[in-house]
């Protein structure tokens, strides 16, 4: 790293809730002596001079001090608004995973500090919202329930924005934005837009419980083999090529570290059983599938359609 590309200079930001009074802007901390205070750090950058966040919540820490400091008046040292720095740091806090509720926090308190103001921004938030609650089925099991996105009506605002002011590409949604958030494109001439309410899905009514009750019954056939753990030798069937990607390595690694848990599980024999229990079973998961298979169909063709 050169060093001329390096900067020295850090700015540190207690942690907290920002709220704005009047022409006033705080920073809420927790005021008790044995209270903890945490810290966030930015650097600045050595070209551009703007400050750089080190993680999510001190980028969405960061978009609401622009939001609750911001003017039409452009900041000199940025060449923006802070409105408009603010929504290139939000546009920056889209992720692939669910957020976490300190995450969560301060994506609200921009919210809060946004909506009635600037609906474009207040837009971007619910955008990364809505993405970071539509990855929930991946980290929650079936029966927990994550997080509900709050509503947000700038929608119309934004519109009539669009037409009743001039254009400022910075402050606008992009195309792409605009069709997944508004469900149009604001660049048109006449502009229409029909509000349909937040379609908030059920939880699965089949859960981890019915799954291993199933799983029990089965697991009650077996009993463990005298011959113990299995001897033979079974080799990984994948072989590994030089030249592969991290990514392709760490997916190789895991595959591995799996087939070798399972090849050195201990041997289980079936031992006496009714006929009448794998029917009984089969009904069960038979009844399973059919409840699962009515939920989604349910839910699919309650989604209003454009």
């Amino acid at each position: 790293e050169n060093r001329e590309d390096c900067n020295d200079v850090i700015l540190l930001v207690p942690c907290g809730e920002v709220f704005k009074v009047s022409c006033l802007v705080n920073l809420k901390v927790d005021d008790k002596c044995d209270s903890k205070l945490m810290w966030h750090k930015y650097n600045v950058h050595p070209r551009f001079k703007y400050l750089v966040a080190q993680n999510l919540i001190a980028r969405l820490q960061l978009a609401t001090l622009h939001i609750a400091t911001s003017s039409q008046i452009r900041d000199p040292l940025f060449g923006v608004t802070g409105e408009e720095r603010a929504m290139d740091l939000v546009r920056q806090c889209w992720g692939t995973k669910p957020l976490s509720s300190m995450e969560q926090e301060k994506l609200n308190n921009a919210k809060r500090l946004c909506q009635g103001i600037y609906p474009a921004l207040a837009l971007l938030c619910q955008d990364v919202e809505l993405s970071s609650q539509r990855m929930h089925f991946l980290y929650l099991s079936t029966h927990q329930k994550g997080h509900i996105a709050t509503g947000c009506d700038e929608g119309s605002a934004y519109l009539v924005r669009q037409i009743n002011q001039p254009i400022i590409p910075r402050r606008m949604l992009t195309p792409s934005e605009e069709k997944r958030i508004l469900g149009i494109c604001a660049r048109g001439r006449y502009l229409y837009r029909a509000l349909e309410p937040s379609y908030e899905i059920e939880p699965c009514p089949i859960n981890n419980d019915d799954i291993g009750a199933i799983q029990n019954v089965l697991d009650g056939l077996l009993f463990d083999h005298k011959a113990g753990i299995s001897t033979i030798s079974h080799k990984f069937p994948m072989e590994t090529q030089l030249g592969e990607s991290f990514l392709e390595s760490e997916m190789m690694g895991e595959l591995k570290e799996s087939w070798d848990a399972h090849t050195k599980l201990p041997l289980k024999g079936l031992g006496t059983y009714d006929t009448h229990i794998f029917c009984n079973l089969l009904d069960d998961a038979i009844n399973l599938q059919n409840k699962a298979e009515a939920y989604l169909l349910e839910h699919l063709n309650n989604i209003p359609g454009r």
